[in-house]
């Protein structure tokens, strides 16, 4: 058999104003706690988004990791290949920052990517060249296919 606990309370006036200012008091503590869950629910993705998204970042070198892999890139060409996703990501945030239509962002972020593609484009060797034409080739083929 287990045990069981009884709790016995007494109800004197005295204990009374106790208990109803600790009801009070555990009341208030739970209103509270709720309050601040909330605003930090509300807030983290508030701060999520206002920080350099380390998900865009990880994606980059991702790529250019897939990239130096696939075309066999120098150490040289790899470095060069990243102060080229450095710059494309500052002036992509600069151009999220300005207070354009979305259309105009979109035709300066198209803009921009092109130019990355472009100037990564020209470090390569005609080889190398030849590789990425060809995965860009297959990439669109699977694209249309979809």
């Amino acid at each position: 058999m287990l045990p069981t606990l009884v709790v016995h309370f007494s109800y004197t006036p005295e204990n009374v104003s106790t208990r109803k200012n600790n009801l009070t008091f555990k009341i208030l503590m739970k209103m509270t706690i709720r309050k601040i869950t909330f605003l930090l629910l509300l807030f983290i993705p508030v701060l999520a988004w206002s920080q350099d998204s380390p998900k865009t970042n990880n994606r980059a070198l991702k790529n250019i990791k897939k990239f130096t892999e696939m075309c066999d890139l120098t150490p040289d060409q790899v470095a060069q290949v990243k102060q080229i996703y450095v710059a494309f990501r500052k002036k992509r945030k600069k151009i999220n920052n300005q207070e354009s239509s979305r259309q105009q962002k979109a035709e300066a972020l198209s803009k921009i990517k092109e130019e990355r593609k472009q100037k990564v484009y020209n470090l390569l060797t005609p080889e190398q060249k030849r590789i990425m034409d060809e995965y860009t080739k297959k990439k669109k083929i699977r694209s249309s296919s979809h």
